[in-house]
């Protein structure tokens, strides 16, 4: 009998002038089980509202973070798919095509 693997989050930083990297962050359900964000700001990761926010810590389509790391669990059951979001700060908006993809 194997101990169950520990997940290892997916690190995304957020850049001071609220930009992703990387802009497209692949999270997978089973290997990673959430993001690790790592924010230069706090900001607001405005998600599609057609798409919904795929992490637990979210209230609506919107995921708070503060600075430093922010460890942020999927939702249970969250589906594979493509989920894209805007970067909402004081220091303006990021709206590059940020997005998280979903996998297994």
């Amino acid at each position: 009998m194997y101990p169950a693997p520990t997940l290892q989050a997916t690190p995304i930083t957020i850049t001071p002038q609220a930009m992703a990297v990387p802009p497209s962050g692949t999270i997978s359900v089973t290997i990673n089980g959430g993001a690790m964000f790592n924010s230069a700001i706090s900001c607001t990761l405005v998600f599609d509202p057609t798409k919904g926010c795929p992490f637990q810590n979210a209230v609506g389509n919107n995921l708070s973070l503060q600075i430093g790391n922010n460890p942020e669990p999927l939702k249970p059951g969250v589906p594979p798919g493509t989920y894209p979001y805007s970067i909402r700060s004081a220091v303006g908006s990021g709206t590059d095509p940020f997005d998280i993809v979903i996998t297994p």
